[in-house]
């Protein structure tokens, strides 16, 4: 099955590349340069180096333009060469007249297998004009890969000019801007604070650590009268010639005058702020979507497992992901047979940092896929959720959105579709790779082989266990509060941590979890009261047999593989978005090929909405990461830069407004008859009941019986919805054959 989709995949490459021509000329004054001398064949890579990697090379006509030569490699290039670990050559030879046009194939040398050419795909090459030729590139799968052209001598590693001029490499100060952000505080007395004849009323004043300051100093000392809330701005500071402090600091009230005794004995709490700072290395990025498709920190490829699976563990700091995976087809994994074709997706996934554990699921029983299962969110730990968590939802339209931020500097999103679960995980590595293990470190080489080892036994994953406890004075907070000092300016500067670990271009407002949410809520500590149990929730997932649908209205179970790549490159490639985003590095053809083959394999069209989604997040981190470089490059302003940054923020609406609406300033316009930010909702299309808290049914012994939860699928985001609910009394009698008669008695309208 898998070996299946990644054949299909690499012909519908090559188709593609074979329509790629340059007829008319233009890709000879289109190209983008390339000029690298260490891509030369005479460029050693050593361990220590950093090596070349063409990963974020994005699909397009390139020049390589050094002094050490502007020509692929025509022979079997040796590993370690061309200034990385597996260079790439031409397994052919290049056109001989101007402007003639040929397809290629280009070899991946990776130690030595297969004869040198351990992968391979096709690359088109036109000749321009005598020793002028322009290549249409596209990014490898995995690093560190990259082009290899020319067989001049490179300058010695770490210099730059030519030989014999080589000099220290030039280093351009990055000047950046950062804006205030500030946290509001808010002290409301739950008793009434009253005046003393003598004092006054209470006074408090503050302790602050060194890494925070009131925005208004004449707040230092307040006062509480009566029940009114008196609410305080504060910022990061960055204290000069001094050892900024990491992790939780406390800002502590304390009286500032004798008064009441009542005051003497009381307090008002501790706040406990955290200090971050984004770690010092690089966060890298894994993602599992639809049925399921990863880009691991090694490459692209697609694993369908059923089961639950280490998606990422890094032992150094505590943090791990677990995925669960239910079947798309139908069958369950008792069921399945060797060599039976199989189609599965993420329901599930939880998230452990140090003793916190956090679990997103829309799992039911039966291990199959149903749309109208809910997405809930439970604290699995046995306390609240540490400070500086952070839990975020937002959702766009018909699917819904959760971010977790951590404070050891990981972030993971968590998107509920119509098949399943979409996991996107940015994490830093581990300093020693022996720590770290999970489907996010294999490529396509190891996958095969080596995948279903990342499965848990029954019982193993964090969905039906807890993690030995860690001592929490292990647990090292990193610092939020960034410190650059503009060399012309002495005023320090404090930016958000996760604005500046977790760059993007998006603009999409999300609402912060409830802090009950945050706890573990004991079954039944809601004690009388409407609200869901979790007992509510397990008789939800039960139901699933009385309402299940694998597909929505399919005119066919079959789309054939021309169909659906042409329908996915007109969500994807074919819109300005696309091409936009591919500029920036995004893999857009790769989205596409994921996207023909999820429409392929279960004939559903809103499948294409995945990788649309994922388009719109790469494009918004890749597009704010790139352009920031190329705006700093240099001194000078860039006006080009500038306006590719409003470009791109212009074209980044949810989902591509789900092809229903045009993307406005990064907001959706949507056409008549549809709604939602993400115009995925029709104004016409009737809500669909699946489930009743308690099937209907309410025990006036246990609960007021005043309202019930409802679930279902097609709701609008509103808070202007109304149910018409009617209501029976019944009662149950138990005859004496052992059998229960149900005797509903009067009825109403509320």
């Amino acid at each position: 099955m898998i070996r299946c989709i990644v054949t299909v995949a690499l012909l519908s490459s090559a188709a593609c590349l074979a329509q790629v021509d340059c007829n008319d000329g233009s890709c000879c004054s289109t190209y983008i340069e390339i000029n690298d001398p260490r891509r030369s064949i005479k460029a050693i890579w050593e361990p220590g180096q950093d090596p070349i990697c063409d990963r974020g090379l994005g699909w397009g006509w390139y020049r390589f333009t050094s002094f050490a030569g502007g020509k692929m490699l025509e022979k079997k290039v040796s590993p370690n060469r061309c200034g990385t670990q597996a260079p790439i050559w031409l397994d052919g030879v290049h056109p001989t007249a101007i402007g003639e046009n040929v397809v290629r194939r280009a070899c991946v040398n990776v130690l030595d297998l297969s004869n040198g050419c351990f992968t391979s795909f096709d690359i088109n090459i036109t000749k321009c004009a005598d020793d002028v030729f322009v290549y249409y590139l596209r990014p490898p799968w995995y690093c560190a890969v990259g082009y290899c052209a020319g067989f001049g001598e490179p300058c010695p590693y770490g210099k730059e000019g030519k030989p014999p001029d080589c000099h220290g490499q030039s280093h351009w100060k990055t000047v950046t801007s950062f804006n205030f952000l500030t946290t509001m505080i808010t002290f409301t007395p739950t008793i009434p604070a009253r005046e003393h004849e003598i004092f006054g009323y209470p006074k408090f004043y503050f302790w602050l650590p060194d890494e925070v300051q009131l925005v208004n100093q004449q707040q230092c000392e307040i006062e509480l009268k009566g029940t009114t809330p008196v609410t305080l701005n504060i910022k990061a500071t960055c204290p000069q010639n001094t050892q900024i402090s990491t992790g939780l600091r406390a800002i502590v009230p304390q009286r500032s005058e004798i008064h009441d005794p009542f005051w003497l004995r009381a307090n008002l709490p501790t706040v406990w702020v955290t200090i971050l700072q984004p770690p010092a290395n690089t966060i890298e990025t894994c993602t599992s979507i639809t049925d399921p498709h990863y880009s691991s920190f090694g490459g692209y490829f697609d694993f369908m497992g059923l089961g639950d699976f280490i998606l990422y563990r890094n032992t150094e700091r505590n943090f791990e992901v677990h995925t669960r995976q239910w079947s798309s087809n139908g069958i369950k994994p008792e069921d399945h047979q060797p060599g039976q074709r199989r189609v599965s997706c993420n329901c599930g996934a939880v998230l452990r940092d140090h003793n916190d554990v956090i679990e997103f699921s829309c799992c039911n029983d039966f291990m199959l896929r149903d749309d109208t299962t809910p997405l809930t969110v439970k604290i699995r730990s046995k306390k609240c959720l540490s400070p500086g968590i952070s839990i975020k939802k937002v959702i766009p339209g018909s699917s819904s959105r959760y971010e977790v931020l951590f404070p050891s500097g990981a972030k993971v999103e968590i998107a509920r579709n119509y098949w399943g679960l979409d996991v996107s995980l940015f994490t830093p590595r581990a300093k020693d790779v022996n720590n770290e293990r999970g489907l996010c470190l294999h490529n396509p080489a190891t996958i095969d082989a080596e995948g279903m080892k990342e499965r848990l036994e029954v019982g193993e994953s964090f969905f039906d266990t807890l993690p030995d406890d860690v001592n929490a004075g292990y647990v090292e907070y990193a610092r939020a509060c960034l410190c650059p000092i503009d060399g012309q300016n002495s005023q320090t500067h404090c930016q958000n941590v996760f604005d500046a670990a977790f760059p993007t271009l998006l603009n999409t407002a999300m609402e912060d979890a409830s802090p009950t949410d945050l706890c573990d809520r004991q079954k039944r500590d809601i004690h009388y009261s409407d609200d869901v149990t979790d007992e509510d929730l397990q008789l939800f997932k039960h139901t699933l047999h009385a309402h299940h649908r694998f597909r929505r209205a399919v005119a066919d179970d079959q789309i054939p593989k021309e169909n659906a790549t042409r329908y996915c490159a007109e969500r994807i490639s074919d819109t300005k978005l696309g091409k936009l985003c591919a500029q920036f590095g995004v893999n857009v053809q790769q989205l596409v090929e994921t996207c023909s083959a999820d429409l392929e394999f279960t004939g559903d069209l809103s499948f294409a909405s995945g990788s649309v989604a994922v388009l719109v997040e790469q494009c918004g981190i890749l597009g704010a990461k790139n352009l920031s470089m190329l705006a700093n490059k240099s001194s000078e302003a860039n006006p080009a830069a500038e306006a590719l940054v409003e470009q791109v923020a212009e074209l980044l609406c949810p989902n591509d407004c789900t092809l229903n609406g045009e993307c406005v300033n990064g907001s959706c316009v949507c056409y008549k008859d549809y709604t939602a930010s993400d115009c995925s909702v029709s104004i016409y299309q009737l809500p669909t009941i699946t489930r009743l808290q308690e099937d209907g049914l309410c025990d006036k012994r246990k609960r007021p019986c005043e309202k019930v939860t409802v679930f279902g699928i097609d709701f609008r985001n509103s808070t202007n919805m109304t149910c018409h609910v009617n209501e029976f009394k019944s009662i149950f009698l138990c005859l004496p054959d052992g059998h229960r008669l149900l005797i509903a008695l009067g009825r109403r309208t509320v």
